[in-house]
């Protein structure tokens, strides 16, 4: 994961490099946002809604088209500390089934994006409403702990880590306040995971500080 972490910041840094090597201004800032996971699938039913920080960048606030990168982590707990679970052997041609528990380790479930960033500034004035896209390359891991008492073969806690990938676009709306060096931004969008389908799906709303510089 570290690795895989590690490749996706020097291709997010690389890409807003080359893509602002035309541009006058850089703008590079902090971002602070609210996660809900939807309710409906399985993630937003076993995680709370968290907060989240990253470091964003942004082309030049002096055009009203803006692209950049973010790289943002979001640590998220579970809704409850244990959830009932079972499993089934085969014990001499019979299907016996246990009942047991699972639980996250530390109750973290890390997660991590990259994402390239689209954004267009609707007038021309300082405030004004914004539209945008965005393109997330989603990183998740976590380790599950199981445990089945009535198990004699399983005896004991089981620990089985998971490290998944997934790819999202995030449509979004929002408002900027640009100043000479300064913009604000504040936009609400939704996570759609398109690879795999709807592996996280979630509602964001984040408020961002960009400096820019020449």
């Amino acid at each position: 994961m570290m690795k895989q972490l590690k490749l996706l910041l020097i291709g997010m840094v690389g890409i807003f490099s080359l893509s602002t090597s035309y541009a006058q201004r850089v703008g590079v800032g902090a971002e602070i946002s609210y996660i809900r996971p939807n309710p409906q699938y399985e993630f937003g039913f076993t995680l709370k809604s968290a907060p989240g920080i990253a470091i964003t960048t942004r082309s030049s606030n002096e055009y009203r088209f803006r692209w950049g990168v973010s790289l943002g982590y979001v640590p998220f707990k579970t809704t409850m500390d244990v959830f009932p679970t079972f499993a089934y052997e085969s014990d001499g041609g019979k299907d016996v089934y246990y009942p047991g528990e699972e639980r996250l380790k530390n109750n973290r479930y890390h997660f991590f994006y990259g994402a390239g960033i689209g954004e267009f500034k609707i007038l021309e004035t300082p405030l004004s409403p914004i539209i945008g896209l965005d393109f997330r390359i989603n990183f998740s891991s976590y380790t599950l702990i199981s445990h089945f008492a009535e198990n004699p073969h399983h005896a004991g806690d089981n620990e089985e880590s998971f490290n998944d990938i997934s790819l999202s676009l995030v449509p979004k709306v929002g408002v900027v306040y640009d100043l000479e060096d300064f913009s604000f931004l504040l936009t609400a969008g939704y996570n759609w995971d398109f690879v795999p389908k709807n592996k996280f799906p979630y509602t964001t709303v984040s408020f961002s500080i960009i400096y820019y510089f020449e």
